[in-house]
């Protein structure tokens, strides 16, 4: 059962994830985010890095999408029930984003995200 639990968790986690960056609420994305959250992004042009009180600018999302399913998980799982490594993939962006999220204190949150633009 506290497995199924940390699941359903988790994928409210990524639910809440993949809406807040739809809408650009980054409040909501804030919320989501451990307080020693860190994002990378790999591209062309080198590499972003972002700690969570950097995050403040609409900008910083993904914003709405044409695709009715912007976001595809390719895989998710969940270790010793507090570590959870997910890969989803942005269909429009043609990237991918690796989410870590761990379970501190009964609660699921995001401690760092990679992007990496394919």
């Amino acid at each position: 059962k506290n497995f199924v639990d940390n699941q359903n968790a988790v994928g409210q986690l990524l639910s809440a994830y993949c809406e807040a960056h739809k809408t650009k609420n980054i409040e909501a994305l804030q919320d989501l985010f451990h307080p020693a959250f860190e994002s990378k992004e790999i591209n062309n042009t080198g590499l972003k890095q972002y700690k969570k009180e950097e995050i403040n600018d609409p900008g910083y999302a993904f914003g709405s999408f044409e695709n009715s399913r912007p976001y595809q998980l390719v895989k998710s799982e969940i270790f010793q029930n507090k570590l959870a490594i997910v890969k989803l993939d942005l269909i429009q962006y043609d990237s991918s984003v690796f989410i870590v999220a761990m379970k501190i204190s009964g609660e699921w949150k995001i401690i760092s995200e990679r992007i990496s633009n394919k």
